[in-house]
């Protein structure tokens, strides 16, 4: 169920609990923390927030089974790849229960979805040329080592790059 809201139209009610047991979870006062989240019946437009918090309280709490339904609540609601931390502690309360299996399969999971979300920091562009048939290319990790990346040539004067010209580095056809 989507909420429609503004942010005018959110309880303060509901925020001031939602404040308050993240802050009794801080403290390492996962009761108190429970006893805000169960003073409230409709959390709105924040319920994927509820239940992670309840999750992580009653996983304070070493009540692991009890914390596994919020957490994988938690996890279900909030969009990828913001969810990693209720996948995460989904998988802790698992390994605690001695399903390390389980645990493991969840944390990569939650590594998966991070990186099948993450934006590239750079931008790859690649520039394919076709050689002739009867022309192969041969390179070795010294050619990649030695090519200049700011001329247009390398040592030996190809302006293909392809590095010096010793025995072993020669391209077919070269001799």
């Amino acid at each position: 169920m989507r909420h429609q809201f503004s942010f005018t139209s959110v309880s303060p009610r509901i925020l001031r609990r939602l404040t308050a047991a993240e802050g009794y979870l801080d403290l390492e006062m996962p009761r108190q923390a429970l006893a805000e989240l169960d003073s409230l019946d409709d959390y709105g437009p924040f319920e994927a927030a509820m239940f992670f918090l309840r999750g992580q309280a009653l996983k304070a709490e070493q009540r692991f089974d009890e914390a596994i339904a919020p957490l994988q609540r938690a996890a279900e609601l909030i969009p990828a790849p913001h969810n990693r931390a209720a996948w995460i502690s989904l998988s802790e309360c698992f390994r605690e229960q001695g399903r390390v299996a389980l645990a493991d399969a969840l944390e990569k999971f939650a590594d998966a979805s991070q990186s099948a979300h993450a934006v590239p920091l750079f931008k790859v562009t690649l520039q394919i040329e076709p050689l002739p048939m009867d022309e192969g290319v041969i390179l070795v990790e010294d050619d990649l080592l030695e090519a200049d990346p700011d001329s247009a040539e390398d040592q030996d004067g190809d302006p293909r790059g392809f590095g010096d010209d010793s025995p072993g580095n020669q391209r077919p056809g070269k001799g």
